[in-house]
Protein backbone atom coordinates (compact mmCIF):
# COMPACT_ATOMS: atom_id res chain seq x y z
CA UNK A 1 0.00 0.00 0.00
CA UNK A 2 1.25 3.49 -0.43
CA UNK A 3 2.84 5.71 2.33
CA UNK A 4 2.76 9.16 3.29
CA UNK A 5 5.76 9.78 2.19
CA UNK A 6 7.72 10.11 -1.03
CA UNK A 7 9.36 8.60 -3.48
CA UNK A 8 12.24 9.07 -5.78
CA UNK A 9 9.40 9.24 -8.50
CA UNK A 10 5.98 10.83 -6.88
CA UNK A 11 7.54 13.47 -4.77
CA UNK A 12 4.46 14.71 -2.74
CA UNK A 13 0.29 14.54 -3.24
CA UNK A 14 -2.14 17.25 -1.49
CA UNK A 15 -5.92 16.56 -1.38
CA UNK A 16 -7.69 19.66 -1.37
CA UNK A 17 -11.55 21.00 -2.32
CA UNK A 18 -15.39 20.34 -0.35
CA UNK A 19 -15.16 17.55 1.61
CA UNK A 20 -18.92 17.31 1.82
CA UNK A 21 -21.26 14.39 0.11
CA UNK A 22 -21.44 15.50 -3.68
CA UNK A 23 -18.44 17.76 -3.32
CA UNK A 24 -15.61 18.18 -6.06
CA UNK A 25 -12.22 17.44 -4.42
CA UNK A 26 -8.98 17.49 -6.40
CA UNK A 27 -5.88 15.38 -6.14
CA UNK A 28 -2.42 17.79 -7.17
CA UNK A 29 0.13 15.31 -7.73
CA UNK A 30 4.50 16.47 -8.04
CA UNK A 31 6.35 13.96 -9.89
CA UNK A 32 9.85 13.71 -10.08
CA UNK A 33 10.71 11.88 -13.37
CA UNK A 34 14.02 11.04 -14.21
CA UNK A 35 13.28 7.61 -14.85
CA UNK A 36 15.10 6.15 -18.20
CA UNK A 37 12.11 4.06 -19.16
CA UNK A 38 8.28 5.25 -19.78
CA UNK A 39 6.25 5.23 -16.21
CA UNK A 40 2.12 4.87 -15.63
CA UNK A 41 1.34 6.92 -12.81
CA UNK A 42 -2.11 6.65 -11.92
CA UNK A 43 -4.48 7.92 -8.62
CA UNK A 44 -7.22 5.87 -7.12
CA UNK A 45 -9.57 6.41 -4.29
CA UNK A 46 -12.02 4.57 -2.35
CA UNK A 47 -14.33 5.14 0.55
CA UNK A 48 -13.25 3.05 3.09
CA UNK A 49 -16.63 2.62 4.88
CA UNK A 50 -17.67 0.27 2.05
CA UNK A 51 -14.49 -1.68 1.42
CA UNK A 52 -16.41 -5.47 2.86
CA UNK A 53 -13.97 -7.96 3.79
CA UNK A 54 -14.26 -9.84 0.10
CA UNK A 55 -13.15 -6.52 -1.50
CA UNK A 56 -10.18 -6.39 0.92
CA UNK A 57 -8.66 -9.39 -0.48
CA UNK A 58 -8.97 -7.26 -3.65
CA UNK A 59 -5.85 -5.16 -4.90
CA UNK A 60 -6.11 -1.96 -4.04
CA UNK A 61 -6.08 -0.06 -7.24
CA UNK A 62 -8.16 -3.17 -8.65
CA UNK A 63 -11.03 -2.15 -6.53
CA UNK A 64 -11.01 1.41 -6.01
CA UNK A 65 -11.98 4.20 -8.55
CA UNK A 66 -9.35 5.80 -10.92
CA UNK A 67 -9.53 9.67 -10.95
CA UNK A 68 -6.76 10.22 -12.91
CA UNK A 69 -3.16 8.96 -14.87
CA UNK A 70 -0.41 9.96 -16.86
CA UNK A 71 1.69 8.01 -19.00
CA UNK A 72 5.26 9.51 -18.75
CA UNK A 73 7.70 8.92 -21.75
CA UNK A 74 11.22 7.32 -21.00
CA UNK A 75 13.53 10.86 -19.48
CA UNK A 76 15.71 12.41 -21.26
CA UNK A 77 18.42 14.88 -21.22
CA UNK A 78 19.89 15.77 -24.75
CA UNK A 79 19.00 12.57 -25.74
CA UNK A 80 20.39 10.38 -23.61
CA UNK A 81 18.09 8.33 -20.56
CA UNK A 82 18.31 9.73 -17.40
CA UNK A 83 18.85 8.27 -13.91
CA UNK A 84 16.05 8.45 -11.07
CA UNK A 85 18.88 10.05 -9.31
CA UNK A 86 19.13 13.04 -11.68
CA UNK A 87 17.58 16.15 -10.47
CA UNK A 88 15.31 17.69 -13.11
CA UNK A 89 12.15 19.97 -13.18
CA UNK A 90 9.44 18.93 -11.23
CA UNK A 91 5.57 18.69 -12.98
CA UNK A 92 2.79 18.94 -11.28
CA UNK A 93 -0.68 16.89 -12.38
CA UNK A 94 -4.35 17.28 -11.38
CA UNK A 95 -7.51 15.64 -11.29
CA UNK A 96 -10.54 16.73 -9.88
CA UNK A 97 -13.87 14.20 -8.70
CA UNK A 98 -16.64 14.15 -7.08
CA UNK A 99 -17.58 12.12 -3.57
CA UNK A 100 -21.15 11.15 -3.13
CA UNK A 101 -21.30 9.92 0.04
CA UNK A 102 -20.01 10.35 3.53
CA UNK A 103 -17.15 8.71 4.94
CA UNK A 104 -13.24 8.15 5.23
CA UNK A 105 -11.75 7.94 2.02
CA UNK A 106 -8.20 6.88 1.00
CA UNK A 107 -6.36 8.24 -2.73
CA UNK A 108 -3.44 6.82 -3.59
CA UNK A 109 -1.18 7.88 -6.28
CA UNK A 110 0.89 4.80 -7.29
CA UNK A 111 2.70 3.07 -10.43
CA UNK A 112 0.50 0.16 -10.80
CA UNK A 113 2.99 -2.10 -12.08
CA UNK A 114 4.55 -1.38 -8.61
CA UNK A 115 2.08 -0.44 -6.04
CA UNK A 116 4.08 -0.08 -3.39
CA UNK A 117 5.88 2.97 -5.07
CA UNK A 118 3.22 5.56 -4.02
CA UNK A 119 1.96 7.99 -1.71
CA UNK A 120 -1.60 7.70 -0.03
CA UNK A 121 -3.60 10.39 2.21
CA UNK A 122 -6.68 9.49 3.94
CA UNK A 123 -9.76 12.41 3.99
CA UNK A 124 -13.06 12.77 5.19
CA UNK A 125 -16.41 13.43 3.54
CA UNK A 126 -19.08 15.03 5.53
CA UNK A 127 -22.91 14.57 5.00
CA UNK A 128 -24.53 17.78 3.47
Amino acid sequence: MASEEGTELIDKIEVMGNFVAGGEVTVKMTVNHAYPVPVHIACYVENQNLVTEDKEDVVFHERATLVGEEFLDTALSAGQPLNPDDEVAKKTYSYSFTVDTPGTYFIACITPAAPDNGIGRTFTVRAS
